[in-house]
């Protein structure tokens, strides 16, 4: 069973057929649904044989397949069943479409995160200001981005050097990238979703051809993630611990390969 699920990554075919072969592998009783463990066995398939055919992918994730499977596997139920720890096909089919178990959040999650964010900052403003005090190289130093939120910031809901710090792994840097900052801030801003995501997303797309390279991607969504902890470090605990690098893989992962 895990053989063959681990096969249909390499297998052409329909998006969908693919789907079914993989889910009826382990609903071997026709039930239904699936169990928490079922998906997990499913996922680590998938990633043993993703590992084997990209063999950065590992080193790139920082963790064994298992491990993988297993943080995946709770994003997934965490986003797509409200309760318990089985899932239906049509859970299984949504969640595999979307192909971003870590992206989604149900309603009271945004809620709760909408109030701990900047709403009346607009994501183009904040970029704007971030890039007026933006060097020549692309990067954006400590004393810079206090000014910006001096300005976005009056109550001081955030510590600038916190955020600054998410993006300076050593603590000894002295000016850290605008694109990474740029993306990571958007979770901060106000306004619709999806424009926020578009906005993160027109960073790395330069040449505005609507496609962006897979380590671009990653970097994207590892700068959001490091922002969404700082904000809820709940969302890490509910996920194992895991860090946005390892998340931001994990994601990747759930996006091409399944």
């Amino acid at each position: 069973m895990e053989l063959c699920t681990g096969l249909t990554v390499i297998c052409g075919g329909k998006h969908l057929d693919k789907a079914c072969c993989a889910y009826n592998l382990y609903d071997v009783h026709n039930q239904g649904y699936i169990t928490k463990d079922d998906l997990e066995r499913f996922l680590s398939s998938i990633f043993k044989v993703m590992f084997h055919v990209d063999s950065d992918a590992r080193e790139r994730a920082g963790c064994s397949a298992e491990k993988l499977a297993t943080v995946t596997c709770n994003q997934a139920f965490k986003t797509t069943v409200s309760k318990g720890d089985r899932m239906t096909f049509d859970q299984f089919l949504d969640w595999y479409d979307r192909g971003s178990s870590g992206n989604s959040s149900d309603e009271d999650e945004e809620e709760e995160q909408e109030k701990k964010a900047l709403r009346h900052l607009d994501v183009q403003t904040a970029f704007e200001d971030l890039a007026a005090f933006t060097n020549s190289n692309g990067t954006i130093d400590r004393a810079s981005l206090k000014k910006c939120f001096a300005k976005w910031d009056p109550e001081h809901i955030f510590d600038s050097d916190d955020i600054f710090n998410l993006f300076d792994c050593d603590l000894e840097e002295e000016s850290i990238d605008f694109r990474e900052l740029a993306a990571g801030i958007t979770v901060l801003c106000g306004g619709e979703h999806e424009n926020r995501v578009e906005a993160a997303f027109a960073l790395y797309d330069l040449n505005g051809d609507g496609v962006i390279t897979p380590d671009e991607m990653r970097n994207m969504m590892e700068s959001v993630f490091k922002v969404v902890f700082y904000i809820d470090p709940s969302h890490r605990e509910k996920l194992g611990g895991i860090d946005p690098k390892e998340l931001a893989e994990s994601t990747w992962c759930s996006i091409v390969c399944v």
